[in-house]
């Protein structure tokens, strides 16, 4: 599951619906895997992904997002600094120097 997928998905979506639906997505992931008696990797991998979104959406932090993955959710963040749902200095704070 990449973050463009992701978006897809929640295309449309409030930030607080995002990052509500992203949380649930999240918590399903985690008791998926609870299920299981070996570590699905997949699974850890979608929910590393969700986490990475969720830091840059709800707490305006970069984590570990590449350079390649902050230009995707470029495009969200601006809409929700557009509709006032993310401060524009955490914006610039994650995309300092363009």
């Amino acid at each position: 599951m990449t973050i463009t997928s992701i978006l897809k998905q929640l295309e449309g979506l409030s930030r607080e619906d995002m990052i509500a639906k992203l949380k649930a997505t999240r918590h399903e992931l985690h008791s998926e895997q609870m299920k299981k008696t070996v570590p699905n990797n997949d699974i850890h991998t979608q929910t590393l992904t969700i986490n990475r979104i969720l830091g840059a959406i709800e707490m305006g932090v970069r984590g570990s997002l590449t350079k390649s993955e902050l230009q995707e959710l470029r495009p969200v963040l601006q809409y929700f600094v557009e509709n006032g749902e993310f401060s524009q200095s955490k914006f610039s704070s994650l995309y300092q120097g363009g």
